[in-house]
């Protein structure tokens, strides 16, 4: 079953042509990444899928009841509370009272979201980011829109957004999301598509190497000359905590741990095995 369509599709800003003549579709069950240089159009490819903008010529048809769309910036500035912020997306979507309560309790607890009454300009970009995705899930779409879901996400909440996409994945929701790290794309996706010269086409699926993403405390001194024996020190990087994080292909991780355990460090955090 076709969900959306689109057939000969041009799309302008003022006299610029951004996509030009496109014609694909999207299945229902679908996981598509979509993918391109900065400035190819993305983000506009996903607005004219949500409907935010409309084709400058050519055909758009969906087949959709419950779509959900996170755009790639999310709320800033606004003076409600997070809570009040997706009461009121959630009844501009028709739903009643007791649904919606319903719902935010499990999203709140989904995303490990304890910011309900905190208003949303204090927030952090990781806390917007994550009150961006909810409202998108508000109504359980049978479409998932997401443009650059992982921005501002520390990598825990990447890995519980990329499990939930999973859960959803199996049931038989279909997701759409732009990217332009590997995590989602090589875990979630069974589609590419590429977007080039102003044309949206079919992407090759690539099988790359398995990475596993590292946390740790120690003394980097006495650690690091021994770790740039397992790794690429250039993934290495200072955490705000004074910690630090490390991706390392898996069938090095456990040399790594090993590595670091003797001289006297402290794992923090230890990814899923990931495409990056």
């Amino acid at each position: 079953m076709r969900m959306i369509e689109l057939k000969d599709v041009d799309v302008k800003i003022g006299d610029q042509v951004i996509l030009n003549n496109v014609s694909i579709s999207l299945k229902e069950k679908e996981c598509v990444a979509v993918i391109g240089e900065n400035g190819t159009g993305k983000s506009l490819f996903l607005k004219l899928l949500a409907g935010v903008v409309s084709p400058t010529k050519g055909q758009v048809r969906r087949d959709i009841k419950k779509y959900g769309y996170a755009p790639e910036i999310p709320p800033k500035s606004l003076h409600f509370t997070a809570k009040e912020y997706l009461t009121h997306m959630g009844r501009i979507e028709g739903m009643n009272r007791e649904e919606l309560e319903n719902r935010l309790t499990l999203l709140f607890k989904q995303f490990n979201f304890n910011f309900h009454q905190d208003y949303i300009y204090k927030l952090s970009k990781g806390n917007k980011q994550k009150i961006n995705l909810m409202q998108s899930l508000l109504r359980e779409p049978s479409i998932l829109l997401l443009d650059e879901p992982l921005s501002g996400l520390d990598p825990h909440s990447q890995e519980n957004l990329l499990q939930y996409l999973k859960q959803l994945k199996e049931k038989k929701t279909t997701i759409l999301f732009t990217c332009h790290e590997g995590l989602l794309k090589e875990n979630l996706a069974d589609r590419i598509l590429l977007i080039e010269n102003k044309e949206v086409k079919e992407g090759e699926m690539k099988t790359e190497k398995s990475y596993r993403t590292v946390q740790f405390s120690g003394n980097l001194d006495e650690i690091s000359p021994l770790i740039n024996k397992t790794v690429d020190m250039q993934t290495l990087r200072r955490l705000q905590d004074g910690g630090y994080e490390v991706n390392v292909e898996a069938t090095n991780s456990d040399k790594l741990l090993l590595t670091i355990i003797n001289q006297g460090g402290k794992i923090k955090f230890l990814s899923k095995k990931s495409r990056i």
